[in-house]
């Protein structure tokens, strides 16, 4: 692993619990926040559009989960999330979700997504 990922990674460490708390607090408290999270649902709308709501998303770097739920409200459920911070693989397993490690810049796709993807 190069020292920048390995810096990158330790950053998530570090500040994760400022990200949750940040983007919590926008939501909740800022108009265009709650602008650019409508604007998100838009966006997946857009982008799931054609896709059986029995598709098979990867996601990568999940951190909160947000994408996924967001996913979830549009209707699909077969979602596989994942981060390479344990402080987020802990968040994710605390909010109902059963994520896996992964690095993207160093490790192998895992099989869950080698049998079959339709997108991440």
């Amino acid at each position: 692993m190069s020292k920048e990922n390995e810096q990158t990674i330790e950053v998530y460490e570090q500040y994760g619990q400022k990200y949750l708390d940040r983007n919590s607090a926008d939501i909740i408290n800022n108009s265009k926040a709650k602008r650019d999270d409508e604007r998100q649902i838009e966006l997946f709308k857009n982008y799931t559009q054609g896709f059986s709501s029995e598709a098979t998303i990867f996601e990568i770097g999940s951190a909160s989960g947000r994408d996924a739920r967001t996913l979830m409200q549009l209707g699909f459920h077969n979602i596989t999330v994942s981060d390479v911070a344990e402080f987020f693989i802990d968040y994710l397993k605390k909010n109902g979700f059963s994520p896996i490690k992964f690095n993207l810049i160093t490790d192998i796709f895992p099989s869950i997504v080698n049998d079959k993807i339709d997108f991440t």
